[in-house]
């Protein structure tokens, strides 16, 4: 069996085993599906939860603020 014969049957065996891509076009139609799903759902998600949890820090950071003015005060 020639070697280029075996690279394309890995190749192929690979695609397959994606979903059955067939050929470099569907391939690069592939990637930029994920592309663009990473772009619009993806990154918006990790944004949002980034920003929760600043939120959720800076509310802890002013309840710790509150508490240590509070208690200086009673001192």
């Amino acid at each position: 069996m020639a070697r280029t014969t075996v690279v394309h049957k890995v190749e192929e065996v690979f695609l397959n085993a994606l979903g059955g891509v067939r050929g470099r076009q569907n391939l690069a139609a592939w990637g930029v599906a994920a592309t663009a799903a990473y772009f619009l759902w993806v990154r918006p998600e990790m944004k949002a939860k980034e920003e929760a949890e600043a939120r959720a820090a800076l509310r802890e950071a002013e309840k710790r603020r509150e508490m240590e003015t509070a208690t200086k005060s009673y001192s």
